[in-house]
């Protein structure tokens, strides 16, 4: 495994084509370890180095195995009770469960209050929920949100 990092560092230092090569070998040394994160580093410093080198559909195979890898310790963190990140920081995807269920009771032309009511919470609660959920769709207010939410399939 060390030989393998040495490989990925000389890669990074060298560029080019040479280094490409260095990547590949750092890569390919990784993927019988169960080294699966620094596999995954090696992918990614693979990758980057393609689309330096304006490989683009070169750079696809193996950024999609570092992502895979890496879906994978987020599911594993999810599974272990870690609170983790949600992979959207914008659109519909970004919301959370409870800023989804109020900007579903929104659309359909509820009140704040009767939303409070019949999610057990307060209106201000409301508030913040729609607050956060105008800001992730990039909206200006309750008017827009029922063409924003399109892309929300009910829970």
């Amino acid at each position: 495994m060390a030989q393998a990092k040495i490989w990925g560092v000389m890669g990074l230092l060298e560029g080019g084509q040479t280094g490409i090569a260095l990547r590949q070998r750092s890569a390919d040394a990784l993927a019988s370890t169960q080294a699966r994160l620094e596999h995954a580093y090696a992918l990614a410093e693979l990758g980057a180095a393609l689309r330096g080198a304006g490989q683009r559909s070169e750079l696809r195979i193996p950024l999609r195995h570092a992502l895979d890898i890496a879906l994978r310790v987020h599911d594993e963190l999810g599974a272990a009770g870690a609170r983790t990140r949600r992979e959207a920081v914008t659109g519909t995807g970004s919301l959370t469960p409870s800023e989804q269920r109020v900007s579903r009771l929104a659309a359909q032309q509820l009140t704040n209050n009767q939303i409070a009511q019949t999610l057990f919470v307060t209106p201000k609660t409301i508030e913040y929920h729609l607050r956060h959920v105008y800001q992730k769709l990039g909206i200006t207010g309750r008017s827009e949100l029922k063409c924003a939410l399109v892309a929300l399939r009910p829970a």
